[in-house]
């Protein structure tokens, strides 16, 4: 009988053991899974957030687009609008200035002036 209550605890013991061997080894296993899913989840995080970034720009760019062709239209209607000043008053070289080239050098440089699109800077000298 003595053998037998041996061979039983024996037995109780090594099945402990392998309990105890795969429940640590669950465990790690779990804990494995816990971390990846929070990675994954960081990634989907991050991946969103590139995306609002892509469509930010891209609007910031179409914004910045449409004002550079709007500014480049502008310039060439005050080109144009030179050339037919100068074409209309070719001898103005010898008279006082037109009033229509007058109109255009004092809109072009209102425009200028009232331009609050830059940030102040006071570390610039003022060179006026």
């Amino acid at each position: 009988m003595d053998l037998v209550k041996r061979a039983l605890l024996f037995f109780c013991a090594v099945s402990l053991l392998g309990l105890s061997y795969f429940y640590w080894q669950y465990k790690t296993t779990y804990h494995k899974y816990q971390v990846s899913q929070i990675e994954k989840q960081t990634l989907q995080l991050q991946l969103v957030d590139s995306h609002q970034q892509i469509a930010d720009f891209y609007q910031q760019t179409k914004a910045m687009t449409l004002q550079i062709n709007q500014l480049t239209q502008q310039t060439e209607q005050r080109q144009n609008a030179l050339n037919q000043a100068l074409q209309h008053h070719q001898d103005w070289a010898n008279q006082p200035v037109p009033n229509d080239v007058i109109r255009l050098f004092n809109k072009a440089s209102n425009t200028h002036k009232n331009a609050d699109n830059l940030p102040h800077n006071e570390r610039l000298q003022n060179t006026k």
